[in-house]
């Protein structure tokens, strides 16, 4: 009968068979867990992971470069071909509405992304 009131004082206080509580094995569980956040979080964001070995630019820049070559040089040649035309406003709205997409995809695909911030300690 010993026995019985010792394993029910033991439960009364939350203990397990080993002796922690159960607070301390739920303490030692969420660290655990936190660990692995962190490591999951710091190789998606590890800046080396964004580029392959050999390669000596990132997919990020070659888009990059793609758009802005884009964005300058085909609004520019419809622009100046609508003007030999005659109709240099059309021109005009087209390289405008061209120019400023390819700005605002460079922003989105390249610029966006970047982590400029400077650090803060929590």
């Amino acid at each position: 009968m010993a026995e019985g009131n010792d394993a029910s004082s033991t439960a009364d206080r939350g203990q397990t068979a080993g002796g922690e509580t159960s607070a301390d094995a739920a303490g030692s569980t969420d660290q655990v867990d936190a660990a692995d956040r962190e490591s999951t979080t710091d190789a998606e964001t590890d800046p080396a992971t964004d580029e392959d070995e050999g390669e000596m630019l990132s997919e990020r820049a070659k888009a990059g470069i793609a758009i802005v070559a884009l964005g300058v040089i085909v609004p520019g040649l419809v622009d100046n071909l609508l003007t030999q035309a005659g109709a240099p406003g059309l021109g005009v709205l087209v390289w405008t509405v061209g120019f400023g997409s390819a700005v605002i995809a460079l922003w989105y695909v390249v610029l966006r992304p970047l982590d400029i911030g400077a650090e803060t300690e929590a």
